[in-house]
């Protein structure tokens, strides 16, 4: 197993902190100024803080946000369309905003390139 993907951060929920495996997160929304992270054969769950803070930490570890409410685990992505712009996820469709894609389109690669996709 690679150092990567053993990456863990805690989710601090109203009464308690949740671990959670990075590479297990599908994606993070905005809920009423918390964060609901989706996670891969897991319910949701729903974290104390805000989506900025949650991008921060994140944004190293191949996540991405595509609008203002959705943060994307970009290792998750099977596809995304164009018109109406949007990003398949396993069981979701996220709505992305058009100038974002080509942002997120040459992270992939670079991501690709150097091996930590």
């Amino acid at each position: 197993m690679d150092e990567k993907s053993q990456v863990k951060i805690f989710i601090k929920t109203w009464d308690s902190f949740s671990l959670v495996q990075v590479q297990d997160i599908i994606f993070c929304e905005e809920d009423s100024g918390y964060t609901r992270f989706h996670i891969r054969n897991r319910e949701s769950i729903l974290g104390s803080d805000s989506l900025n803070e949650y991008e921060n930490m994140l944004s190293e570890n191949g996540f991405f946000r595509i609008n203002k409410n959705y943060l994307i685990n970009l290792c998750h992505i099977i596809g995304f369309e164009n018109d109406p712009d949007s990003i398949t996820l396993p069981d979701h469709e996220i709505p992305a905003e058009s100038h974002r894609q080509l942002e997120m389109v040459e992270r992939m690669n670079r991501m690709a390139t150097s091996r930590n996709f």
